[in-house]
């Protein structure tokens, strides 16, 4: 199927009708100057093959469509598009038997749009299915390059480039029906959900209710008969009863009163023997309470306690056991790990000194010097000149020093002599002074001994103050929160059963979740919603427990750890969610994620938190929910849900639970935290203070007498003894110091003075032997070189190793300081438990031993009791039986007067009721020569008549309750009703079963499609690579799956020039990207072609030799369909066989058609083309034919319409 021919009336730039006939059924071109309606042209095709997405063809609605949008008069536009449908083969289905198909599309102002086929009306999805049955989808079309898409092709996105794909291989239809079939499930799916409420909610409550009424009416009519029946034989053993009474006799009435008077005297002799064993056991039982029931109790208590000792002290010595083992365990460890970090640190010291030795000598081999030279590099007779001025330099310091060592001691010895004259009138104040120095140096050795240091005690006092009101601060700060949130966290209950364990109760949600940052707070609240007030338990019956026995003062919902279902979001959904989140400058994580909590309560947290995500942008939630079909929140607390529902508005509140829960959280942490180190800084202080007393006295009295000294010094000072002793002082430091200088330099000049004579005595020998000495140089140089390059390497590396090992130092110190105190403190730890296990072991045996006495002692004296007891035991025993003996005459007694006295009143009352039933029930007459017969209807011995009589009195109840709420007309009724209930699960079987038959089917085709993508990917890429080497020889292209995605998820463009594939496509120039596009489309041909293809201006990029090239490609090897190119280069339109030339003459736009110069070709280049393809001979006539019927056209027609 191609086009034939095309009017244009009204549309765009062509006002009057204008008929585009002549299409050739191979190649044809468009040209003109611009603006002159050559792109019209495609623009009406694509509008009658149904195009949606109006700025492909440049209009923003259906109006803007007509000839200046009526402002010329004209108010309808209509495009006729005549297809020729001779080839069967590619005939769209259903119109085989047209051999030609014209459909029309008309719009009016205003944007009312219809269309014809064969001149009739028809709907839009009919012409759809039309187009798609022959692979036009202008929709989602390969087969059509608008003006400036060509570039665009290489832009779109993997599933876009998969979607030309999917045109191509002809699964882009099934998309569109697997969609529908889609929308039919739900459908169904709706309708199954009706059928099952109408089930749940209408029929079955009905059909119940119907059931219940049925049985009710079944047993009122069955007990009315059961009544009568019964009623008859009831009253017939009642009237054979009587009749019986009174035909006996009272014969017996007389021995029975013997007999009873008998029983009496029996039961009087018995009761006085009783009577005598009762006060034995009386006299034995209060013996027994008075001598051994205080003793007994008071044993039993000492062995109970003592028991409850010895349990107690056993576990403390067991649990310190535990303790010491656990503290030597501890110690080990630490020790190796100290041991550890000491070898670490051992290895960077060595590295560093490594490094150091590596750098010195990488210096000196830059220098050109062995390892013994030095000096920085200076030549040898410059150290020796150097050497011999440092000689005389040293020798010049050593008589200065010589000068000054005589001049101090002159002196000194003078001010000895002056001293000596003046020392009898200081003797009184130096004798002061000593006994100053001794009273401060022993005032001193107190404090030292006193172990007091006042800064600590300093910093405890003020470490107290800040505690406490720290302290006062946070508990207003946890009261007023607790305040707060009580009503909200409110959650109070009982135990449910003695000795319940309350940590199955985890607690509310909102307690159990740490919101990790407060911004999130309002999000996540309301994420949550509800369910941050539902208490989590460990198991179901927990919570049924508990509301069942809990005595709970609200409502509450309960979630049992080991029901519930949690729900989760896809890892797809939220990859999906982070890069549409990412790509509109936002933000996306999943609720989960943004609370802390234990791993133990993970299955609520998920069904609470676990479905929602949370972005930071309104925009980029909108866009998620709806791309992954999950819901989302916003941080302010915005809700986006997949039914379609949009949630928001005041934000004042939100958030307040959770972000005051953390407060309050985090300030009973901090007080918890407070009040335990106040607590050691008040016992610290407490014992400290009796020292800081004492400290504090004696540094007054350290104070007074370092006063005092600094009194006595400063008299000294001032007189000529003083004078004369600080000068002494002073003098005989320096002396000292001179000395000490004056020995160093001697040393010093020595040194110069060898290294000098040695440097000379070098020099002699470097001039004697210079020849063998510049030889062994030149080698050494050589050497030093050599050895330079090779420490420059290690040097390196060591700095390397030396930058590592200095990081890792940095954080081993700290690892070594933690390593010491907690050496430290477990072998304190250690120590402790030792001693606390043996005291503790010792007091396990005291303990015992107490309680095996006493344990003994109550065993012997239970021994005792239970003596006593057996003796009143059997006495006991005695009594209960004559006891029984004496009952047993009473009671036989009382029975045989009373059945002295029923026999009297059953005479009687049997008279009464024989009267009484013959006169009431005549039928009593006729039927009582049956009564009692075997076998009969009144057969008493094998009915038991009193059961009889009482199942018809509960017969009579039942009936009396069933008559108030039978229901007479329920048989008819229940049989609609059921027939209505079978109807309706026939419907939803029906429908179930539809349901399953399309999932079947689509996940069949879904399989074919992928199994048909794949193909056709793999022969689209193999032809896309060919033909762009073609056109770009020294090039290669192919299209593949991104990274981690499958051919049938997207594909993407890659391009490479020579071996070096490239990156981005951004690095091509227009030409080259253009000829990429180009192949990419005519690889998508060759696999499948369409019917008809329309390109405009694909080759504005190209230069001539490029347009040729593809113009002649166009026309020799894709013969099988129809082009429609809109081209201004000469290299294109010179290859078509029909080239249309446009206008635009006052305001209209004109076509004029002529005969293009590919034509002349046309027969060879289809008999290549047939060579090349091995097409069928049918197939090969019918090109044939519309050859000739091309080259019949070559008559230079130019067809104008205005």
């Amino acid at each position: 199927m191609h086009v034939q021919e095309v009017v244009i009336d009204g549309f765009k730039s062509y006002a009057r009708r204008t008929v585009v006939e002549g299409f050739d059924p191979h190649f044809n071109a468009i040209t003109g100057l611009n603006g002159s309606g050559k792109s019209n042209i495609l623009d009406a095709i694509c509008f009658v093959l149904g195009i949606t997405n109006l700025s492909q063809v440049r209009a923003g609605n259906l109006s803007e469509l007509v000839y200046k949008q009526g402002q010329a008069g004209i108010t309808k536009a209509s495009v006729t598009v005549v297809f020729n449908n001779e080839d069967e083969a590619t005939s769209p289905v259903g119109y085989e038997q047209c051999s030609e198909v014209t459909v029309t599309r008309q719009v009016l102002l205003g944007g009312k749009s219809k269309y014809l086929i064969n001149g009739r009306n028809s709907p839009a999805g009919q012409v759809q299915n039309l187009f798609h049955s022959v692979q036009l989808n202008v929709n989602n079309p390969h087969f059509l390059i608008m003006q400036g898409r060509i570039t665009k092709v290489l832009n779109m996105k993997p599933h876009e480039i998969l979607g030309m794909v999917e045109e191509a291989a002809g699964t882009r239809m099934y998309e569109t029906k697997r969609v529908a079939a889609i929308k039919t499930i739900d459908k169904k799916q709706a309708k199954v959900d009706e059928l099952n409420s109408v089930l749940s909610e209408e029929i079955t409550p009905t059909l119940e209710r119907l059931r219940g009424e049925k049985q009710s009416y079944l047993m009122w009519s069955k007990n009315n008969a059961d009544i009568e029946r019964i009623e008859r034989f009831v009253i017939a053993s009642d009237f054979l009863r009587a009749q019986t009474a009174l035909d006996n006799n009272v014969e017996g009435s007389s021995e029975m009163e013997e007999k009873v008077t008998e029983l009496e005297n029996q039961a009087q002799t018995y009761t006085h023997q009783v009577e005598e064993r009762d006060e034995a056991a009386n006299e034995l039982s209060s013996k027994l309470k008075g001598e051994f029931d205080d003793s007994h109790s008071k044993l039993k208590k000492d062995e109970e306690k003592l028991s409850k000792q010895l349990v107690k002290v056993t576990s403390t010595w067991q649990n310190s056991e535990e303790l010491s083992k656990k503290a030597e365990s501890d110690l080990q460890q630490i020790e190796q790990e100290a041991k550890a970090v000491e070898e670490i640190i051992s290895a960077k010291t060595e590295a560093e000194k490594n490094y150091e030795e590596l750098t010195s000598k990488f210096q000196n081999m830059s220098a050109g010097l062995s390892d013994a030279q030095g000096d920085e590099g200076m030549t040898l007779p410059d150290r020796i000149a150097k050497a011999h001025s440092d000689s005389k330099t040293a020798e010049a310091k050593v008589k200065q020093a010589t000068m000054k060592i005589n001049h101090l001691t002159k002196s000194l010895t003078s001010v000895e002599n002056q001293m000596k004259k003046e020392q009898k009138s200081a003797d009184t104040l130096n004798k002061r002074r000593e006994a100053s120095v001794e009273k401060s140096d022993k005032l001193r050795n107190v404090l030292s001994e006193l172990n007091f240091n006042q800064n600590d005690y300093i910093n405890l006092d003020q470490e107290k103050d800040h505690l406490t009101g720290s302290v006062e601060e946070l508990n207003g700060i946890v009261e007023t929160l607790t305040a707060q949130l009580g009503s909200r966290l409110a959650f109070d209950y009982t135990d449910p059963v003695r000795g319940f364990d309350r940590s199955k109760v985890k607690g509310l949600v909102a307690k159990l979740i740490e919101v990790q940052n407060p911004i999130h707070a309002a999000a996540l609240e309301v994420v949550a919603g509800g369910k941050l007030y539902q208490v989590v338990v460990d198991e179901a019956i927990t919570g049924k427990a508990i509301l069942d026995r809990g005595r709970l003062q609200r409502r509450v919902t309960i979630i049992p750890l080991d029901k519930i279902q949690p729900r989760r979001v896809t890892t797809a959904a939220c990859n999906k969610a982070a890069q549409i989140a990412q790509n509109l400058g936002a933000k996306a994580w999943p609720a989960i994620e943004l609370v802390g909590f234990d791993e133990e309560i993970r299955s609520a947290m998920e069904y609470v938190f676990g479905a929602s995500i949370v972005v930071d942008g309104a925009k980029a939630a909108n866009q998620i929910c709806d791309t992954t079909k999950t819901r989302t929140v916003t941080l302010d607390g915005d809700v986006y849900d997949p039914s379609g529902t949009i949630t928001g508005g005041s934000k004042s509140n939100f958030g307040s639970t959770l972000t005051e829960l953390t407060k309050l959280m985090d300030a009973s942490k901090q007080l918890s935290s407070n009040k335990d180190r106040l607590g050691v800084v008040l016992k610290a202080l407490d014992q400290l203070n009796g020292k800081s007393q004492q400290f504090d006295k004696i540094s007054r009295k350290l104070s007074l007498a370092e006063a005092e000294l600094e009194g006595i010094q400063k008299q000294v000072s001032q007189t000529s003894y003083g004078v004369l002793e600080e000068k002494h002082e002073s003098m005989s430091k320096e002396l000292e110091q001179s000395n000490t200088e004056y020995a160093s330099m001697q040393e010093e000049q020595k040194d110069k003075w060898d290294l000098y004579h040695d440097l000379k005595d070098k020099e002699v020998e470097l001039t004697q032997h210079r020849e063998d000495m510049l030889g062994q140089i030149e080698s050494g140089i050589k050497e030093a070189k050599k050895i330079a390059a090779d420490a420059v390497k290690k040097a390196r590396e060591a700095e390397s190793m030396k930058e590592t090992l200095i990081m890792e130092l940095e954080s081993l110190k700290g690892d070594v300081i933690s390593a010491e105190e907690s050496v430290e403190a477990a072998e304190a730890s250690l120590k402790e438990a030792n001693e606390e296990e043996s005291s503790k072991e010792i007091i396990v045996g005291e303990v015992k031993a107490l309680w095996d006495d006493a344990k003994s002692a109550l065993a012997e004296f239970e021994q005792r009791i239970t003596q006593f007891s057996s003796e009143l035991a059997e006495i006991k025993k005695e009594k209960a039986k004559l006891a029984k003996q004496a009952e047993k005459c009473n009671i036989e007694a009382k029975k045989l007067s009373v059945s002295i006295s029923r026999i009297r009143k059953e005479r009687q009352h049997a008279e009464k009721v024989v009267v009484s039933l013959v006169k009431n029930y005549p039928w009593i007459e006729s039927e009582k020569s049956a009564f009692g017969v075997e076998g009969g209807d009144y057969d008493f011995t094998a009915t038991d008549a009193d059961e009889m009589s009482d199942q018809l009195n509960t017969l009579k109840g039942e009936q009396e309750s069933l008559s108030k709420k039978i229901n007479k007309k329920v048989m008819g009724m229940i049989e609609k009703a059921e027939g209505e209930y079978t109807e309706l699960l026939r419907k939803r079987k029906v429908v179930e079963n539809d349901k399953k038959k399309i999932k079947s089917v689509i996940e069949e085709l879904d399989i074919k499609k992928k199994s048909e993508l794949e193909r056709t990917w793999k022969k689209v890429n193999k032809d896309f690579g060919s033909i762009f080497s073609t056109l770009l020889p020294g090039s290669s292209a192919k299209l593949e799956p991104p990274e981690g995605m499958r051919a049938w998820e997207g594909l993407e463009v890659k391009v490479a020039f020579g071996d070096v594939w490239k990156e981005s496509l951004s690095e091509l120039s227009g030409g080259q990207r253009s000829l990429l596009a180009l192949s990419l489309i005519l690889s998508l041909l060759l696999f499948k072609p369409a019917p008809m293809y329309i390109l405009d201006e694909v080759d504005a990029a190209l230069d001539l030799s490029h347009t040729q090239n593809i113009g002649n490609m166009l026309r020799t090897h894709f013969s099988q369909s129809q082009f429609i190119v809109v081209s201004l280069k000469e290299g294109m339109f010179n290859n078509a066989n029909v080239i249309y030339r446009t206008k635009f003459v006052d305001g209209v736009s004109t076509v004029a058609r002529t005969i293009g110069t590919g034509s002349s070709s046309r027969t060879r280049a289809l008999t290549e083309s047939n060579d090349m393809e091995d097409e069928p001979r049918s197939q090969t006539a019918r090109k044939n034919n519309r050859a000739q019927s091309s080259s019949s056209r070559r008559r230079g027609k130019e067809n104008s319409t205005k």
